[in-house]
């Protein structure tokens, strides 16, 4: 029992260090014994561990020390490809396949032809499996470097026990979540701020949902449905969905401009998005229109959960300025009455088309290669923390009367 504790621990040590690794690299190895609480001594022997596994390497850079004193501290850092996912974006408009590695870079990627909707039956699953393992059979040597596979999929099809279908087909672990909260995780670890505690991650896209981050966590829900902020109304009948959606975007824009003929709703939207930087045009009257229904989803946002961050990502976030400028100023007018609104960081995602595979890959990649439940030793909690780990800390001794 003493031996099984002690392998424990070294495991447990081995993840605390990886999991501030990938939090804060490049970083030193003191840098590191003073946010793990571990000796110096300890740390020094694990990065050496993961310097023989090639997972960590000593950067060319180095720091001075804090009181000036000294000599100077050498850097590490995580090697980029010595670890990779597989990474499986299954979306209403477009899906993806893709192997990204620890640090976000997504190395190989493939568009998949797919048509999905909430009544399909496993053929299109069976699909999506045939073309990612010949993905990984057309590079045996990231095969070997991968460990494990993430799935991001719609809200819609949660109750699909998409998981354990994945995971029939491939040797590796296999983790599935919504697409919007991997897109959460993919900026919140390699976005904009990585040292925000709070997010929200707003998506606009067929429907409206949100990936929330509390307190360095990926927050689910009770039966993994948190972040539904499409289905709320605010003083109307009307939901968001209903009112600023995709489809509801398009639908305005055509009563703006009905001489406009469209083969599909994609590009009608595209061509609303190109025409909506057009001063006066019937597209910039539309999103002028919409903007009091967005800027009534964030301040709820801000009111329920009051994050440090607010990122909005899908196709509307192309607008950039466009699109957060008129609702920068509408929070202003309610900072006269809260000041709350004002502290709020509103930004549009920058990892754009990629942060969907970014996201499920990094689900992977944390759940299955880290296994990071290490917030008791700590002093600042890690990023995101898994739901499930086997591996838990030794349990200390009791003591004697």
């Amino acid at each position: 029992m003493r031996i099984r504790n002690n392998l424990n621990q070294k495991t447990w040590n081995r993840n605390l260090v990886l999991n501030l690794l990938w939090e804060s690299h490049p970083t030193s190895r003191s840098h590191l014994a003073e946010r793990s609480g571990l000796a110096l001594t300890t740390i020094s022997n694990i990065t050496a561990d993961l310097m023989n596994e090639q997972i960590v390497m000593e950067t060319d850079d180095s720091v001075a020390p804090e009181l000036g004193i000294g000599r100077r501290r050498q850097l590490i850092s995580l090697v980029p490809g010595s670890r990779v996912s597989l990474a499986i974006h299954l979306g209403f408009a477009e899906s993806s396949i893709g192997i990204v590695d620890l640090l976000g870079n997504v190395i190989v990627a493939e568009p998949i032809q797919i048509s999905l909707s909430a009544t399909m039956d496993n053929t299109v699953f069976d699909l999506v499996a045939q073309q990612a393992a010949a993905l990984l059979e057309r590079h045996p040597d990231i095969r070997e470097r991968c460990v494990g596979v993430g799935v991001g999929i719609p809200g819609l099809l949660h109750d699909r026990p998409v998981r354990d279908f994945f995971a029939a087909h491939f040797d590796l672990p296999v983790v599935a979540d919504s697409n919007v909260r991997a897109m959460a995780l993919a900026e919140y670890i390699f976005g904009l701020n990585r040292n925000a505690r709070s997010m929200v991650f707003l998506y606009i896209g067929k429907g409206i949902a949100a990936g929330i981050i509390l307190n360095g966590q990926l927050w689910q829900g009770e039966n993994g449905r948190a972040g539904g902020v499409g289905l709320m109304q605010l003083g109307s009948a009307l939901t968001l969905d209903e009112r600023c959606a995709e489809a509801a975007v398009v639908a305005a824009y055509q009563r703006q401009a009905p001489e406009r003929c469209f083969a599909s709703e994609d590009e009608a939207l595209t061509h609303f998005i190109e025409c909506a930087r057009e001063q006066g045009s019937a597209a910039r009257q539309t999103l002028v229109a919409l903007t009091e229904h967005y800027c009534a989803a964030i301040a709820a946002l801000v009111d329920l959960i009051n994050p440090e961050m607010i990122v909005v990502g899908g196709r509307m976030a192309r607008l950039d300025d466009l699109l957060l400028d008129p609702i920068h100023r509408r929070l202003a007018e309610r900072t006269t009455r809260d000041n709350r609104y004002a502290q709020v960081d509103l930004r549009v995602s920058t990892l754009g088309t990629q942060a969907p595979l970014i996201g499920t890959a990094a689900l992977s990649c944390w759940t299955t290669c880290f296994r990071p439940q290490l917030g008791r030793a700590l002093r600042r909690k890690p990023r995101w923390i898994a739901a499930e780990c086997d591996i838990k800390p030794a349990k200390p001794k009791k003591k004697r009367r």
